[in-house]
């Protein structure tokens, strides 16, 4: 050991019982210290939480906006497929009376040209009817005629 002057002794004691009654001190700010970061550390994990709370809000948001969407969307498919199936049915009636009317067109042009054909054949009937009535009376106007010239001659 080295020899300590009674100054520097004084001045060491006086430091120890200045440290001994600082010690109090320096746990109360150490004690501060740790509650202020404790108090800091709570903030920052509140703010993440908020953070957190407002993008899950958001996201949640942005999913609806989007199933929304699909569902406009989804929607609009559903009701373009019931309008083309409305246009297909529509069609097809059209396509089935125009089937009917022409069939109808087809019986009733078959029932005229019957009705001509029939009509046709009385009238070639009844021609040949008159003919041969004109001809038998042209046939006894001849045979007068004859009977009378002959009877002239006599």
């Amino acid at each position: 050991g080295k020899y300590v002057t009674p100054a520097y002794r004084f001045a060491l004691e006086k430091l120890k019982t200045n440290l001994s009654m600082l010690n109090p001190y320096r746990d109360a700010v150490q004690t501060a210290i740790q509650v202020v970061l404790e108090r800091e550390t709570e903030e920052l994990e509140r703010q993440q939480e908020r953070q957190t709370k407002v993008l899950e809000a958001e996201e949640a948001e942005i999913q609806l906006h989007m199933s929304n969407k699909e569902k406009a969307m989804e929607a609009k498919r559903e009701d373009e497929q019931r309008r083309a199936k409305e246009v297909r049915r529509i069609e097809n009636v059209f396509a089935g009376e125009m089937t009917k009317l022409k069939q109808e067109a087809n019986a009733y042009n078959a029932e005229v040209n019957y009705d001509i054909e029939e009509f046709q054949i009385k009238m070639d009937a009844e021609r040949q009817k008159l003919r041969r009535e004109a001809n038998a009376e042209i046939d006894d106007l001849i045979a007068e005629f004859e009977s009378w010239k002959t009877e002239q001659l006599l």
